[in-house]
């Protein structure tokens, strides 16, 4: 099983490369995964803590936790986060910006 994750992350990593978002908002993207599995991994913790002091699984709490990072508004929200931080000229400033600003529309972008 822990191979298998291990698998899927590093072709997760190898993905990166590919991603359409450059500079600034793609570090703005990287912080934003980071903050995300810190703060699951901080409510897992705390999770097997009170376990561990009460003896009793709180599966009430696990079970809601799962359906909110598993439920439709919280997958949008990511995903809008995402799109409006891709850059396709590679200017370094999100193509939803530049648009909304009237800035730089360059050839490339489709």
């Amino acid at each position: 099983m822990l191979q298998r994750i291990q698998k899927e992350l590093l072709i997760a990593l190898s993905k990166t490369g590919k991603l359409k978002i450059r500079g600034m908002p793609r570090i703005m993207v990287y912080l934003f995964l980071i903050t995300l599995v810190f703060s699951m991994w901080l409510f897992l913790y705390a999770w097997c803590e009170n376990w561990k002091s009460t003896g009793k699984p709180d599966l009430v709490t696990l079970i809601s936790f799962i359906a909110c990072i598993t439920s439709l508004s919280f997958m949008g929200a990511v995903g809008f986060f995402g799109k409006a931080l891709i850059d396709k000229d590679n200017d370094g400033i999100p193509d939803e910006w530049e648009d909304k600003m009237g800035g730089n529309n360059n050839e490339t972008r489709n």
